[in-house]
């Protein structure tokens, strides 16, 4: 159980008893593929006969570990809403929400194939006792430096928690830093001028619906993709309509992300303002789930998350994120 005082982002701090609290999470499961081959992705490395040896029983093992992960944010309640990135299909979402660890969450699902050439897209659980799916859309984006090829659609949902509140929820998985930070730079601007707009056109035509964005953004707060294209605020104090609520994890030297021997906060929750001070929704503050068991630690006494794979070396692990969460207070 976590504790039941939520502080939000250094603000306000909240005795919960008599309040609802409904978690939101988000989670870059690596690579969760299954083991048929689909000739219109090349998802030809997770195949039995590939070099990385992918079989149902490794398979299996990540469903199993997966879950672990998801159930265990809060021991004593499950996600209201998940968001992913890095699912192959919706066979696989279906399969994870059918391991024993979640089946209880009697999880719904939102997903699209996406037009990203290796086949892995975002998608959405939500619990359908709890929630209602009012609208979805999934927005396409093309990117400048791959001769206007396609990346990981953006998914924007409408949704009712509880017969209450409504929120749109935004699941990003911008572009990676392959080819490097700088040179793959332009491709994240350009999700993030999209997203942008997304955002501004929610807030005119509905401004009384607060906005979560969540999602692997393989940027830091402080990136320029986001604090500057995107325009989420790094300071409470600021005067954008979005926050960046893993800011303060990121100044602490903590992230979700682990490479070349430093932490990175590249899976951000990001919220409008009203959140902030909002009268009918609160938001707590954001985390990482850091469980011990989710971790690998080195002969050299250094953590980092416990991977499914390195390479083409098999580690039977989790994932090479962490799962990142925020509390919705009524």
């Amino acid at each position: 159980m976590r504790s039941i005082l939520v502080l939000s982002f250094g603000l306000f701090c909240f005795n919960l008893c008599g309040q609802h609290r409904y978690m939101l999470a988000f989670y870059n499961v690596e690579n969760l593929f299954d083991t048929i081959d689909d000739p219109h992705v090349q998802d030809n490395e997770f195949l039995p006969g590939a070099a990385k040896k992918w079989n149902t029983s490794r398979y299996q093992t990540k469903l199993k570990h997966l879950s672990l992960a998801i159930s265990s944010i809060d021991h004593d309640e499950l996600p209201v809403i998940a968001g992913f990135c890095e699912v192959e299909n919706r066979h696989v979402l279906e399969d994870l929400i059918n391991q024993k660890e979640l089946k209880n969450g009697n999880y719904a699902i939102v997903h699209r194939d996406s037009p990203d050439k290796r086949g892995i897209d975002c998608a959405v659980i939500y619990r359908r006792d709890l929630v209602k799916l009012e609208h979805i859309t999934f927005k396409s984006v093309r990117l400048p430096n791959h001769k206007g090829a396609s990346t990981r659609d953006i998914i924007v949902a409408k949704m009712q928690i509880a017969g209450k509140r409504r929120i749109y929820l935004l699941i990003n998985h911008w572009p990676s830093r392959l080819g490097g930070e700088e040179e793959s730079e332009a491709n994240r601007l350009a999700v993030a001028g999209t997203v942008k707009k997304l955002c501004d056109s929610l807030s005119f035509v509905d401004p009384a619906t607060p906005q979560i964005l969540m999602g692997d953004f393989n940027d830091s707060p402080v990136d320029k993709s986001l604090s500057e294209q995107l325009g989420a605020d790094t300071s409470s104090r600021g005067k954008s309509h979005l926050v960046n609520l893993t800011y303060p994890l990121h100044k602490k030297g903590l992230g979700s992300y682990f490479y070349k021997g430093h932490w990175e906060m590249l899976d951000n929750i990001i919220v409008s303002r009203t959140l902030l001070s909002g009268s009918r929704i609160k938001v707590g503050q954001a985390g990482i789930h850091r469980a011990s068991f989710l971790l690998y630690k080195s002969k050299q006494g250094i953590l980092s998350p416990s991977r499914t794979y390195s390479g083409k070396q098999y580690h039977g692990g989790y994932s090479d994120h962490l799962p990142v969460y925020i509390d919705l207070i009524f």
